[in-house]
């Protein structure tokens, strides 16, 4: 009987423990995570140029080597070299875009009286079906809540947005300090990387040194891979929009190519942000084949994308194409559109370092 009864209080003791942890979790969770994200959203703010830094490093890192082992530049000289020939590419490809938006939104203007005509005639003829419709039906009633959810949704949408530019704005000067402070750090990150790990590898004792080093060197070489992968989908992206632009006589399929494939970067929408309102607009102005074949091209290159990634980012990161499909989705359902990123990338993180932990020394 006593052994039962110390059994019972020890199950009692295990349980309280649970229960007390869980509940101190629930209370740090609900009173703490407001205060804390705000804290973590300004460490993120304030070693984000060191991390740009850290990641032009890995990508460069080849560029470098290039021009030093080629035309023997001091390091210093050939991370300048590379640091005006990326920054001379970059600054080419957003002026292509800005000049070819600047050309479609001014024959967007030209067009305007012709577009407001036909939204007006759509609008009465959307007019004339929904008295026609049945105001009590389930059915009626589940698509007016789900108009009135998407249209308050894309407000908050809008507004968040105009509040983004107006802080933008606010913040220039923060953001013109930001962006120096980065070039700098990627001037001496890039320079001095040899030395930098060195750096962060004796922070460990010695005998983990070795260990260290390869977590170090892994880590940024997954980075770096799952970067060159991003750049690969965004090629494919640029590639195919410039021959179907192309295949439809768009004017400018060459900019425009361009501006889709970097709309690639966006989260979600992507491509879309362009293609949508593109297919609308053609639409609405009565070029029904555009329109349509603009809407099919989206899914095209949704489907073209969602086939690849896993494959691709993959093969960067070293990991078999269902695991990365499966952190994608994990990453997805836990942290949202920025889980995407997240899921294999800390996955691969996670891989590297338990290999390594198993590895002798």
């Amino acid at each position: 009987m006593k052994v039962s009864r110390d059994s019972l209080i020890d199950k009692l003791l295990k349980v309280s423990i649970v229960l007390i942890i869980s509940l101190v979790l629930y209370l740090l969770i609900y009173y703490l995570v407001p205060s804390l994200g705000k804290v973590i959203g300004t460490l993120i703010f304030l070693i984000l140029p060191f991390v740009i830094a850290m990641l032009c490093s890995v990508l460069t890192k080849p560029l470098v080597g290039f021009f030093t082992d080629k035309f023997r530049m001091p390091r210093s000289l050939a991370v300048l070299v590379m640091m005006l020939l990326v920054l001379g590419i970059f600054i080419t490809f957003l002026g292509i875009i800005i000049a070819r938006l600047v050309v479609l939104f001014a024959a967007l203007a030209t067009k305007l009286p012709q577009i407001g005509e036909t939204i007006q005639k759509w609008f009465s003829q959307l007019q004339i079906f929904y008295n026609s419709l049945d105001k009590q039906s389930e059915v009626f009633i589940k698509a007016q809540e789900w108009l009135l959810s998407f249209s308050e949704t894309v407000g908050n949408a809008v507004g968040n947005g105009a509040s983004g530019v107006i802080d933008f704005i606010s913040g220039t000067p923060i953001a013109v300090f930001f962006i120096f402070v980065t070039l700098v750090a990627i001037f001496f990150w890039c320079r001095d990387d040899a030395k930098i790990e060195n750096a962060l590898c004796r922070l460990v004792s010695s005998k983990h040194a070795t260990k260290a080093r390869n977590i170090y060197r892994s880590c940024g070489e997954i980075v770096g891979g799952y970067c060159r992968a991003q750049l690969m989908l965004i090629s494919v992206t640029m590639l195919i929009s410039i021959i179907v632009y192309s295949i439809l006589k768009v004017e400018g399929a060459f900019s425009l190519g361009l501006l889709t494939g970097l709309l690639d970067l966006l989260p979600v929408l992507g491509p879309g942000t362009l293609i949508v309102p593109w297919s609308v607009y053609e639409l609405l102005t009565g070029n029904l084949f555009v329109g349509i074949s603009l809407l099919v091209f989206y899914a095209v290159i949704v489907i073209v994308r969602n086939v690849l990634e896993p494959k691709i980012v993959g093969d960067s990161l070293g990991m078999h194409p269902l695991l990365t499909l499966a952190a994608i989705f994990v990453g997805m359902k836990l942290f949202g559109v920025v889980g995407l990123i997240l899921g294999p990338i800390v996955c691969a993180l996670a891989l590297t370092v338990y290999r390594a932990s198993k590895k002798p020394i």
